[in-house]
């Protein structure tokens, strides 16, 4: 943040150097202490199209993320994830038969 704008880092490359692919990445979660960064991506060609929620981790506020694991417990048609204040909850969008609801994953 610069005053009252955002603006893109000069090392953003750098750090989502692992994240960012050929495919569409999109609608990004952090968790609260910055190491953990939780996204949708699409993937697949035009008439095979892939939707995961992915996962991805730091070692430090100013390192780049690992490349990013996909969260096998979420599938489907499934986007948007959002990570509790503890970390311990990942909030999901999904459409199952034809409705869009929201879903919840833990973790110990």
């Amino acid at each position: 943040r610069a005053g009252d704008r955002f603006e893109r880092m000069p090392d953003s490359d750098r750090i989502m150097a692992g994240i960012n692919t050929s495919a569409l990445e999109y609608a990004p979660a952090i968790s609260s202490d910055g190491l953990e960064l939780f996204f949708t991506r699409l993937s697949g060609a035009l008439f095979w199209r892939k939707l995961t929620i992915e996962h991805a981790t730091r070692k430090s506020a100013d390192a780049p993320f690992a490349p990013s694991q996909t969260i096998a417990a979420i599938t489907g048609f499934v986007e948007a994830p959002s990570v509790s204040g503890d970390g311990k909850a990942l909030y999901y969008h999904g459409k199952v038969e034809g409705m869009h609801r929201i879903y919840r994953v833990t973790r110990p």
